[in-house]
């Protein structure tokens, strides 16, 4: 249920990741783009030879080797606690407020992990897109 035109959603896991004019690496360096920081969402209109084109309108590429894939979701409960691992004997450490909108690196059971940070959601209390 991905919106037109998007086939995944990825997270940066480079501290800085290039934005490239073509999907190769001898290829420039866009000027009208910053690098994507650590932790970034982007979104994949297409994929080549193991890069990834995150505008829609532009030749803008980035190497997926240095991002991970990532599922879009919204919290359904009024109040989601947020834990430091994935069980509740782990310590709360956030709430998130129902239609929040996250996105997930990792299931593992009935819980799921925020992106690139150590915090935990039933997976219960969400929707995935």
């Amino acid at each position: 249920h991905l919106p037109p035109g998007i086939e995944k959603y990825v997270s940066v896991t480079a501290n800085s990741l290039n934005v490239r004019a073509n999907p190769s690496g001898s290829a420039s360096k866009v000027s009208d783009r910053e690098p994507a920081q650590l932790g970034a969402i982007l979104r994949i209109y297409e994929q080549s030879n193991g890069w990834l084109k995150i505008s829609n309108s532009q030749s803008h590429w980035v190497y997926g080797k240095y991002t991970t894939d990532v599922q879009r979701a919204t919290v359904n409960a009024n109040v989601l606690r947020v834990r430091s691992g994935p069980g509740t004997q782990f310590s709360i450490v956030d709430n998130l407020m129902k239609s929040e909108e996250i996105f997930i690196s990792t299931i593992k059971g009935d819980w799921c992990k925020i992106s690139l940070e150590e915090k935990w959601l039933i997976k219960s209390y969400l929707d995935f897109k």
